[in-house]
């Protein structure tokens, strides 16, 4: 749980922590899931619905991981080709998974009375989970909070080419 809080608050020393601890792989796989979970019940409830269907969780928490997965190879691909940082793939992946705790706070459109307000909700967790990247850059890669930027701005520009050839190719909605 601390080291939740410390990746919500934006702190690279967690970051940095958890990329150097081989051991937090786990835990950074358990936090993606329970993010997929919380989406899950978000779109639940948005739309309705009572209950959770398996199908819907098991399409989230994929969804989650495949996202978690296409992040971390994003930001290592931009890092250590393009700005040359001595990164590795694997601690920067446990890094950016703790990047998506900020997908928590979504759940809170799932309570009744907030479902109104999911879309400003899941504006909020997004600009925060952007602001997350930054800080995991700066903690895995060890680099300056200029140089994160840098290298989040251009993962985030390379993410969304990427997800518009996808879309134009038919292959995403």
């Amino acid at each position: 749980m601390p080291r939740v809080l410390g990746a919500l608050a934006l702190r690279p020393p967690t970051y940095q922590e958890i990329a150097t601890d081989e051991s937090a792989g786990i835990q950074a796989g358990l936090l993606v899931v329970v993010v997929g979970m919380i989406e899950a019940s978000v779109l639940s409830s948005v739309h309705g619905e009572t209950a959770l269907e398996t199908g819907s969780i098991l399409y989230c928490v994929a969804a989650a991981l495949i996202g978690w997965l296409v992040w971390s190879g994003i930001l290592f691909a931009v890092g250590a080709r393009l700005f040359e940082e001595p990164v590795e793939f694997r601690p920067l992946l446990r890094a950016v998974a703790f990047a998506h705790a900020p997908g928590i706070v979504y759940g809170l459109a799932a309570f009744p009375g907030l479902t109104e307000w999911a879309g400003l909700i899941l504006l909020g967790s997004l600009l925060w989970f952007v602001a997350a990247l930054v800080a995991c850059v700066q903690g895995a890669m060890a680099v300056a909070p200029t140089r994160a930027l840098a290298i989040t701005g251009a993962s985030l520009l390379t993410h969304e080419v990427i997800h518009q050839a996808l879309r134009l190719g038919g292959l995403m909605p």
